[in-house]
């Protein structure tokens, strides 16, 4: 399961936004592109954006995330590690490049984006997407979903570009009008759906929207 992970360098230090999983060393991939130091920070809690987030003493998340980061990310880690929690409106900057917080709750409760206001990108971890978007498990909710990408819609003025973690990149604003759509197609049955076995064995149901699939319950 391939997912990106964006190193973003400021003046005074690089933010790493997510880590993968099963890599021998991220950190030390992260260090070798920059001079800066790096610091973690984290879309959502979904073992394949936190799997190495180990090798890191400082990690920023949403809160929401911190019940499911601690279940799978806890071997190895420094005791002494720093949970530094954003929400909404927050702002990080690693120097002349600020970064601001926009908590999309729906996939996880506390996935987040980062929008470069310097560059207008927006880095939107798993909700942006043109490929499978993780709709199932008790944590996950798609009403939270749409609410979020239509709130989403009003702040189109201040990027671009859309960098998702998976399937096509870079997208165009235009995507959140498609998924918003899809997603609601989907909540009124309006999308035929087909069984999709997971790398778990765990069998779902995959609705293809046209702009992206959503894996629902089976």
């Amino acid at each position: 399961m391939m997912v990106r992970c964006f190193l973003l360098e400021g003046e005074n230090e690089a933010i790493l936004i997510d880590c993968g999983m099963m890599i021998p060393s991220v950190r030390a991939i992260a260090e070798s592109l920059t001079e800066k130091p790096v610091r973690l920070a984290l879309t959502h809690a979904d073992r394949d954006h936190v799997g190495c987030a180990h090798e890191f003493s400082e990690i920023i998340m949403h809160p929401s995330e911190s019940m499911v980061f601690h279940n799978i990310s806890e071997a190895g880690a420094d005791p002494d590690r720093i949970l530094t929690f954003v929400k909404e409106g927050d702002v990080i900057d690693p120097g002349e490049r600020p970064l601001e917080i926009i908590h999309l709750p729906g996939h996880t409760p506390g996935s987040i984006a980062f929008l470069d206001r310097k560059n207008k990108w927006l880095f939107s971890g798993d909700p942006i997407q043109d490929g499978d978007i993780y709709m199932f498990g008790i944590h996950r909710d798609m009403p939270s979903y749409i609410d979020s990408l239509t709130r989403l819609k009003e702040r189109v003025v201040d990027f671009e570009q859309i960098y998702p973690s998976h399937g096509t990149m870079p997208v165009g604003v235009e995507m959140i009008d498609a998924l918003i759509e899809g997603a609601k197609k989907v909540c009124r049955d309006d999308v035929s759906w087909t069984p999709k076995t997971m790398f778990d064995g765990k069998t779902v149901r995959a609705y293809d929207a046209g702009v992206a699939t959503f894996l629902m319950e089976g």
